[in-house]
């Protein structure tokens, strides 16, 4: 969506400054943690649409952690290129729930 040159540029900025990440889980650790803690598994999907706006406020808000105002321009300039104005992408987010017994 965004092209190789912005997207190049996008990716060498993100690698030259560390970002905070939260610890890495894997599904199966997660799901070991819910079976040690007597929780059934129980698998569901969240399914969405991202509109224009909210791609665009995200991505800001991203850029907004480590890159330079100019990239961060060109990038979501990119974006608003790419994508028309009334532009909804779908989504499905598969989820894992621990629960309860009945």
């Amino acid at each position: 969506m965004l092209g190789k040159e912005v997207f190049a540029e996008f990716d060498q900025v993100a690698r030259g400054t560390p970002v905070a990440a939260e610890p890495a889980i894997t599904e199966e650790g997660y799901r070991q943690a819910c079976l040690d803690a007597s929780l059934c598994l129980e698998h569901k999907a969240a399914h969405f649409e991202l509109d224009h706006a909210t791609i665009e406020n995200s991505l800001r808000s991203i850029l907004a952690r480590f890159a330079n105002p100019e990239v961060a321009k060109r990038t979501l300039d990119s974006v608003r290129t790419a994508l028309p104005g009334d532009a909804r992408l779908p989504f499905t987010e598969p989820l894992l729930l621990g629960t309860k017994p009945a």
